[in-house]
């Protein structure tokens, strides 16, 4: 499958996963973990690349910034962590992952250190290695997230962690520790320790205004991006109505601003087999989000501008009505069309309408499509296959978002190879990834709704 948007390593089946982005003079530099899946050709430790850009839709791949290290070696698995830049040098702090080499029944992790001068050749600094503090799993304890402390006096480092004591799954923790020379680590106390998932997985902070955001990814739950807000860089850390960022098809996500906008990135995964009816694995495209903060201080996600420009070739489509208030009803769009595309318009729901939505690849002779279903009693857009038949065909657990407010949507889709995105009121997104090309119809579809749907468009990159 190929891709114009959504970026993924050349290698056919590799992938791109957990995105550490960096920003600097104009360029985003995004160091991602890549997953090769050949293990006969390249091994199978994991290495940080990295690729770069300035408007999400065109990349620079430049090759390996942190290579794996040997079989016997704490970072056979260079895993994710956090740059910063202090004093002209760069620094990178990683976890080590090695499954060969540990003193748990599972497995051994460590936070690693190396530094650079051009971003580009890396030097590893393994004396400065270092392991969990007393009472914690050695076994779990990684994604190292590096900033200047608030108070302007040394660096802080959030390290994903479990003790030894306490719950049995929901026992993860954020610990935090400091330094004052970025080399010599000291355990300061529990960040955030909610004791309500297995672990906080690639944390970020940020401030935007006067607000504080903790954002962390876990898989024992919703497997979502979530965050947390406070008034205060130390918390207490509130949970927001709406949690996630994304449904469970975007991963690992992180944050950087260009000094004007914050941008979220993370990985849409790809599946075993690519066959919609196997598990999800780790890693697959890079998708990009405009964070977006509302009034109330939550967050939203939004298309970032540079992509929407990018389908410059855009065609009006006539508005049109589906009045299926006793029945269901469709109307297809197109046939057929080129597997990148956006599709923007505006539908709203009479009084008393239910369901609605956006249907992709369908198969007229199979009555199959997959769909973007807006339930307006659950006040939910889903993403899952029409009709549902046989149960679980998309594997849909948590491919869902809540609703903005009122019952008439902006909406745009934006298409690439079999990644579906589709955003909602500027606020609300929701990923998706389609395996299985049944068909190649589009369209609008109404089960028991009168919709109206106007401001048509349809957008192509040439």
């Amino acid at each position: 499958m190929s891709y114009n948007i959504f970026y993924k390593p050349a290698e056919q089946n590799s992938a791109l996963a957990d995105v550490i982005p960096f920003y600097e003079n104009g360029t985003f530099h995004l160091f991602y973990l890549r997953d090769h899946r050949d293990p006969a050709k390249y091994g199978d430790g994991i290495s940080w690349y990295r690729v770069c850009t300035n408007d999400f839709t065109s990349f620079t791949d430049k090759g390996v910034a942190i290579p794996a290290g040997s079989r016997e070696q704490l970072d056979h698995c260079a895993y994710t962590g956090g740059i910063i830049k202090y004093d002209g040098l760069y620094h990178i702090f990683y976890t080590g992952h090695n499954a060969r080499i540990k003193d748990t029944d599972y497995q051994n992790e460590c936070i690693m250190h190396a530094t650079s001068n051009d971003l580009v050749k890396w030097t590893k600094l393994p004396e400065d290695t270092f392991f969990a503090p007393e009472g914690y799993c050695h076994g779990d304890f990684r994604d190292p997230f590096v900033y200047p402390s608030p108070e302007g006096n040394g660096f802080v480092m959030l390290i994903c962690a479990r003790p030894h004591s306490g719950n049995a799954i929901r026992k993860g923790e954020l610990i935090k520790m400091t330094s004052d020379d970025l080399k010599h680590w000291k355990f300061e106390k529990k960040f955030y320790a909610p004791q309500a998932f297995h672990t906080h997985e690639c944390p970020d902070l940020f401030n935007i205004g006067d607000w504080w955001y903790l954002l962390f990814s876990e898989y024992s739950d919703d497997y979502t991006t979530k965050y947390r807000m406070s008034r205060s860089p130390e918390g207490p850390w509130v949970c927001p109505p709406d949690d996630s960022l994304d449904g469970r098809a975007y991963y690992a996500a992180k944050t950087a601003s260009d000094g004007n906008d914050r941008f979220l990135f993370g990985w849409v995964p790809t599946r075993t087999g690519n066959s919609d009816k196997l598990p999800w694995m780790w890693g697959g495209n890079l998708v990009v989000h405009s964070l977006i903060q509302r009034e109330d201080g939550t967050l939203g996600v939004a298309l970032p501008d540079s992509i929407g420009s990018t389908f410059k070739n855009q065609t009006a489509i006539p508005s049109f009505s589906l009045y299926n208030k006793y029945d269901c009803g469709e109307k297809v769009l197109f046939k057929r069309t080129d597997k990148t595309f956006s599709l923007s318009f505006t539908i709203t729901a009479h009084a008393d309408s239910t369901r609605f939505g956006i249907f992709l690849n369908k198969n007229e002779s199979e009555d199959k499509a997959f769909a973007f279903t807006f339930d307006l009693n659950k006040r939910r857009v889903e993403a899952c296959a029409r009709p549902a038949f046989p149960a679980g065909e998309y594997d849909n657990y948590h491919m869902s978002r809540p609703l903005p407010n009122g019952n008439s949507f902006d909406i745009t889709l934006i298409a690439d190879g079999d990644i579906y995105i589709i955003y909602i009121g500027g606020d609300v997104a929701l990923s998706a990834r389609c395996c299985n090309m049944l068909g190649d119809g589009i369209g609008i579809f109404s089960e028991f709704s009168d919709i109206d749907i106007e401001h048509i468009k349809f957008g192509k990159l040439v």
